[in-house]
């Protein structure tokens, strides 16, 4: 396995830009729709108690300019609140952007054993590497790359370019020739689970390629 550095692409700014976009989102939201659409009730409110149509217009922009006001109060209160609402991850893509790096890891393979999906998870490989070890790739983001018509991953050699704070797998470049799996395992077992036996995706695994089909299956 080698590792590189290198900048991010438009294509993986965009995929990681919506952790970072969620706030102004919120926040558009907020002054766009909530407060015109609240500013209507003047209106109604005038013909409510027999008011001329002035008398009506007025209201409605007195209630506006109060709203405005108030929400201009409490805008820095609502951006912290949607701060502390982010997740972990959605902050991790943050640094990830700012940082403005992705990892590229490049991986050669012999062999690949694949584990059957027990619901809609995600694909699960086993790829036993050219070193002797183990890598584990697991996600949905696998159904992109794995089309058995274009026969492209898995493969022989391939990169895997990662957003390094968040493990964001952002793409994957297949630059050897597809390597048919020696075997289709069963869907892991509900106490493999329960025991925190199943790996996480990108990690190297702890036992050897022998004892993977034995402990898996």
């Amino acid at each position: 396995m080698q590792k590189t550095s290198r900048p991010l692409t438009a294509r993986e700014r965009r995929d990681l830009g919506p952790a970072l976009g969620m706030q102004k989102i919120k926040s558009d939201t907020f002054w766009y729709f909530q407060i015109p659409l609240l500013s209507l009730a003047g209106i109604p409110l005038g013909h409510l108690f027999s008011r001329p149509i002035l008398a009506s217009i007025l209201i409605s922009g007195g209630l506006y300019l109060s709203l405005l006001l108030a929400a201009s109060l409490l805008m820095p209160l609502y951006r912290y609140l949607c701060s502390k609402m982010r997740t972990a991850s959605e902050r991790k893509r943050d640094a990830d952007l700012a940082g403005g790096v992705a990892d590229v890891f490049t991986y050669e393979a012999t062999e690949v054993l694949r584990v059957a999906e027990k619901e809609d998870e995600g694909s699960h490989y086993f790829l036993h590497l050219a070193d002797g070890s183990v890598l584990y790739l697991t996600g949905q983001y696998l159904y992109e790359y794995e089309s058995r018509k274009r026969k492209k991953f898995p493969s022989t050699r391939f990169d895997i370019v990662v957003a390094p704070q968040s493990r964001l797998v952002l793409r994957i470049i297949s630059r050897g020739e597809y390597l048919e799996p020696v075997k289709n395992l069963k869907p892991f077992r509900p106490e493999l689970y329960q025991a925190g036996e199943v790996p996480d995706d990108l990690e190297i695994v702890s036992i050897s390629w022998d004892e993977i089909e034995a402990k898996y299956s």
